[in-house]
């Protein structure tokens, strides 16, 4: 199973983010860890973080997964960074699937 730590804005590139997840959730099983209980400090999902080998994908500059990951000492296997999208269009979700899917063949690697 493939685990994600992801922003869970409503931004547009946080949109394209979920929606390639969701494309790819159709061949590849995956679980989707939303970033709120760790900003929040829930130390028992703090836990499940540390026993998972993550991906994290950040949709802004900003990269908030990364960050509140790298404040509680959890070292995900792979990082990747999604470009700033202004639209949610099916061209853009599925470059950013297919940034996704490249970060998918580095964590199984």
């Amino acid at each position: 199973m493939l685990n994600f730590l992801t922003c869970s804005s409503m931004s547009p590139a946080g949109r394209i983010v979920r929606a390639a997840l969701r494309n790819i959730s159709e061949t590849e099983k995956i679980r989707q860890f939303p970033l709120t209980p760790l900003i929040a400090g829930y130390k028992e999902f703090e836990e499940i973080l540390k026993n998972n080998d993550l991906l994290v994908v950040d949709g802004c500059e900003n990269c908030c997964s990364a960050r509140f990951l790298d404040s509680k000492n959890i070292n995900p296997r792979v990082k990747t960074f999604i470009d700033k999208y202004p639209r949610v269009t099916d061209a853009n979700i599925k470059k950013v699937e297919s940034c996704i899917k490249k970060a998918i063949i580095e964590l199984k690697s």
